[in-house]
């Protein structure tokens, strides 16, 4: 098995459920279309916390601890994928994290219609 393929296997997926700033949980499923961008926006700016505080941060740590404890598997491989519903979403998504987490706007990515 290559390398790249060993630590594919041995991603985590997490379920990371998030709340608001009067720490009520961030529920979007069922919520009318036209709240849904706000929530997105809520949620995103709950994972990145301050400037990066947040559970997204912490992961990114993480793998920047695994790129320097394990570089054979680890190496180049500090990135996190987000799953939304949709292309709208995505973008939401990934426009709040833009604009909430300075330092890394250059290096998000979101899928778009062709």
């Amino acid at each position: 098995m290559c390398s790249a393929t060993k630590a594919i296997a041995q991603s985590r997926f997490k379920f990371l459920p998030q709340s608001n700033r009067k720490d009520e949980p961030i529920f979007i499923s069922g919520t009318p279309e036209r709240q849904k961008m706000g929530m997105f926006k809520e949620m995103a700016q709950a994972l990145i916390g301050n400037n990066g505080s947040g559970d997204l941060g912490q992961e990114f740590e993480e793998l920047k601890r695994l790129g320097e404890s394990d570089p054979d598997l680890w190496q180049d491989r500090e990135r996190l994928l987000l799953l939304v519903n949709s292309y709208d979403q995505a973008r939401w998504v990934a426009d709040e994290i833009r604009q909430c987490w300075w330092d890394i706007r250059e290096q998000v990515y979101h899928l778009q219609r062709v």
